[in-house]
């Protein structure tokens, strides 16, 4: 074993053929001053691994923390780590390489005055071998910038980002995950709070079992929590679950993509003030791919917006699901579902506000669709293509509008209205077709198409302006 303490200074640190080698550094810079360590490089050939920790301390004005930690091992389990603490308007940097199996790295970065910066970036890339693990934890005083970058390459891969900004600050979190086998996890956790903003971007290119959780959470006018996902590289059994809320005024956006077989994506979004809002876009793309889920829920209190979009393409056995609530009249709900292939299933739930809603659904066999709408501004589409269709459409209050189309086979539709300015348009057009109409109070309205096959119709129509037209060519 071989131990060296340092106070000051700058180093380049090598030693082989050692089964451990132990480095540790303390530093405190006072008074403007700096503490740099551009480079600790640890080598060792086979046994246990190298251990490296860097502890600096900058207090003053254009003081700096820089450190940097390289280690390289055919064994494994290297463990290395980096303490900053910044204070005065101080800045920390600092950055860990990696390439044994096994490795651990952690940087933990603390600033304590007005516009300070932590800069945090680690790399691992072991040569063969699998269990790296990586933790960067920041945090910064009023806006300040914290920046964590984290790049992973091997199996069974852990990441962990931690953020907390202040006042006009902001987080930025990059993690990188590829040419994984199995189970790569990623987590990110980000606090804004008073017009700070966070931005989290994730890349798992893993065959197997990746898994990613975000968390944001920001206040103020202009703040923002924006969160971006890809997992490809013909996947099985990944996750994702994003959970945002932006209060006072901010905005959440969200952005998932991935291709592959049994994925799971889960965005929980709350939005809270005049001016916020809400929105996700899903996409599940994998040729061949199947069962597939996706959840998108979306809260908008005070004058926030909701809008959501969801795209399962190419894969067969899909559910997907919106629910949306807004309080304030005036406010839009927006959500749109797309799924081609076979074997779907689509729910769409608004509770509130502009409500819209839109599923489509192609190229059967198996089909079902449902909307409910509850309050103000209703509207309501349903496509479906061939084969075993089904639909249903559900509104109860203020301006209803709903319309279903289905093409042949199956068929069988059922849309209910209660009140206010109420309207249905309905079109079945070949095979089975079957319909059940309700509508209750205020405008109403239906028109009714159903050409060739089993044909079918009930209507119900109760108060007020009632209209009807039907029309059926039956076999």
């Amino acid at each position: 074993m071989k131990k060296l303490t340092l106070t000051v200074g700058s180093l380049l640190f090598a030693i082989a053929a050692y089964s451990q080698n132990v480095f540790t550094n303390n530093q405190t810079a006072t008074s403007g001053g700096s503490n740099t360590i551009t480079t600790i490089s640890q080598t060792i050939s086979g046994g246990v691994g190298n251990t490296g920790e860097l502890n600096q301390t900058a207090d003053g004005d254009g003081s700096t923390n820089t450190a940097g930690i390289t280690q390289t091992s055919t064994g494994d389990q290297n463990t290395a780590k980096v303490t900053q603490v910044a204070k005065a308007s101080a800045d920390n940097t600092a950055t860990i390489d990696q390439n044994s199996a096994g490795a651990t790295a952690t940087i933990d970065q603390n600033t304590d005055s007005d516009g300070s910066s932590n800069t945090a970036t680690i790399t691992q890339a072991p040569t063969s071998g699998q269990g790296t693990t990586a933790t960067i934890n920041q945090k910064s005083h009023t806006a300040g910038i914290n920046t964590g970058t984290i790049t992973q390459e091997g199996n069974t891969e852990t990441a962990t980002l931690n953020q907390e900004a202040t006042h006009n600050g902001s987080n930025t979190a990059e993690i990188t995950q590829k040419d994984a086998n199995l189970g790569s996890t990623a987590s990110v956790t980000q606090n804004a709070t008073d017009f700070s903003s966070n931005t989290a971007t994730v890349l798992q290119q893993t065959d197997a079992q990746g898994n990613v959780t975000l968390s944001q959470m920001s206040t103020g006018t202009g703040s923002a929590n924006i969160a971006s996902v890809t997992q490809n590289g013909g996947t099985y059994q990944t996750t994702a679950n994003i959970t945002q809320d932006a209060k006072s005024s901010a905005t959440n956006e969200a952005t998932v993509g991935q291709n592959g077989w049994f994925e799971s994506v889960e965005v929980s979004q709350k939005a809270d003030g005049s001016g916020s809002s809400n929105k996700a876009s899903v996409d599940q793309n994998t040729p061949g791919g199947a069962n597939s889920m996706i959840s998108i829920t979306q809260n908008a209190i005070g004058g926030g917006t909701n809008e959501a979009t969801i795209a399962q393409a190419s894969t067969h056995n899909s559910t997907a699901t919106i629910e949306q609530v807004a309080d304030m009249v005036g406010d839009p709900n927006i959500a749109s579902i797309s799924q081609s292939n076979d074997e779907h299933t689509a729910y769409i739930s608004q509770t509130g506000a502009g409500n819209r809603a839109n599923i489509t659904q192609l190229e059967g066999p198996s089909h079902e669709a449902s909307i409910t709408q509850q309050g103000a501004g209703n509207n309501a589409h349903i496509g479906q293509a061939g084969i075993n269709q089904s639909g249903k459409v559900t509104q109860t209050g203020n301006a209803n509008f709903a319309y279903l189309t289905q093409l042949a086979e199956g068929n069988i539709a059922e849309i209910t209205q209660t009140g206010n300015s109420n309207s249905t348009s309905l079109e079945q057009l070949g095979s089975l077709n079957t319909a059940t109409f309700t509508q209750n109070g205020d405008g109403n309205s239906i028109l009714a198409v159903q050409n060739g096959g089993g044909n079918s119709f009930t209507s119900t129509q109760t108060g007020n302006n009632n209209s009807f037209s039907i029309t059926q060519n039956g076999n």
